[in-house]
């Protein structure tokens, strides 16, 4: 319900026999909020409206509405001419959405973080499988449930994700991004620090080896790659690499053509390795891929030609995930808490159809730096030793 579609009638003007008038508003205008024809972010008439509407004077409107706001039910505007904005409705919980791409480890740590906010808050939360397909994850947003107020969303960088999400806007639908954003399209977000945490493993890589950097995976989306090819850069430059060009080995299929299928991602990081391999001619390599998953595609080209993590290869990846520590040489990377992300997430969201956010939000999360055997070689070194010391006895 709109602001101009709140009627209050029926008042009874008897002195001394009914209740007091300003009573009888606020509890009309808390039938509209408790019933849900008012949803927590919508606006009451602005208090000159409801002085016309219901025949009083300002002094009893404004009582009405201070006891709406001790209550919680609603946030008194200061700006002029603007109604009070509704933060809560105590009949009908809030309900949550979540359009998980499919059964993939980012998607079901995300969903966990949310599952965990609506069951502390006691709200709705419903999950809606995309099944690995954009067309069922486009429709998800394009036809909602009805009774969903806000739906969290990994987008992907394609014009009919972008329209989608906008359709979805225009059905009066909150949203809030995860793990990346779409830059010409104003909603909240939350992600970790991609900048940042790029930034630390390859000066780290820097550090340790002395040797520049090269930068393996996605350059032109999504926003969370981006992100990362940035605070590659600035540790480059930092570290005098100025001409970064010749250390860049991006994908040649977008990231929205490679999720479809493990097969074809892994094919494609394979393909782009190995002729980086025989194309780049170097005594050693120091690396960082762009999540751990390419990292993975790392180990296994550097293997097949007969070179060595942590002596021929340096490596360092992005997301320590359970796959770092699996690896015979652990694998150096940053941390990214996908179930603070999905919970944080949960939370803007919650705060957003309360009316308490009124401006989108771009939360970041800080990162953590696990640095293991790939990126220092220390470990292998030990083990070399340890061998030596074997053979001499």
């Amino acid at each position: 319900m709109n602001k101009s579609s709140l009627m209050i009638c029926g008042l009874d003007r008897k002195k001394g026999k009914g209740k007091p008038l300003y009573l009888q508003i606020s509890n009309q205008m808390r039938s509209h909020i408790e019933s849900g024809k008012i949803r927590p972010g919508g606006r009451l008439p602005a208090i000159s409206d409801l002085v016309s509407q219901c025949g009083v004077d300002y002094k009893t409107v404004n009582q009405a509405l201070q006891d709406l706001e001790q209550e919680g039910l609603i946030r008194l505007d200061q700006g002029r001419g603007k109604g009070a904005i509704v933060t809560k409705n105590s009949s009908r919980k809030c309900s949550l959405m979540f359009v998980k791409w499919g059964d993939d480890v980012l998607s079901l740590e995300i969903s966990e973080g949310i599952q965990h906010f609506a069951a502390q808050r006691g709200l709705e939360y419903t999950i809606v499988d995309g099944a690995r397909s954009h067309e069922r994850f486009i429709d998800a947003l394009v036809h909602p449930i009805r009774s969903v107020d806000g739906i969290i969303v990994m987008p992907y960088e394609h014009p009919e994700y972008r329209q989608a999400i906008l359709d979805c806007m225009k059905l009066g639908k909150k949203i809030v991004f995860v793990d990346r954003v779409l830059d010409e399209i104003p909603v909240s977000s939350v992600s970790i620090d991609h900048t940042s945490g790029a930034f630390k493993v390859t000066r780290h890589l820097l550090a340790a080896q002395g040797l520049p950097v090269y930068y393996i995976g996605f350059t032109k989306n999504p926003s969370s790659a981006r992100d990362r090819l940035i605070g590659w850069s600035l540790a480059m430059e930092k570290y005098g690499h100025t001409k970064l060009e010749p250390y860049i080995c991006g994908f040649s299929r977008p990231e929205h053509e490679l999720v479809i299928s493990d097969l074809l991602g892994l094919e494609t990081v394979y393909d782009t390795v190995l002729k980086f391999f025989e194309s780049k001619k170097e005594k050693k390599y120091s690396i960082f891929a762009v999540n751990d998953w390419v990292a993975k595609g790392v180990y296994m080209v550097a293997e097949s030609l007969g070179l060595r993590i942590g002596v021929d290869v340096f490596i360092a990846g992005f997301g320590n995930t359970p796959l770092c520590e699996q690896f015979e040489v652990p694998l150096t990377s940053v941390s990214q808490s996908n179930e603070l992300v999905g919970y944080e997430a949960a939370s803007l969201l919650h705060m957003s159809l309360l009316g308490e956010i009124q401006k989108p939000v771009r939360r970041i999360l800080p990162t953590t730096l696990y640095v293991r055997a790939s990126s220092t070689g220390k470990i292998l070194e030990r083990q070399d030793n340890s061998n030596r010391q074997l053979s001499l006895c």
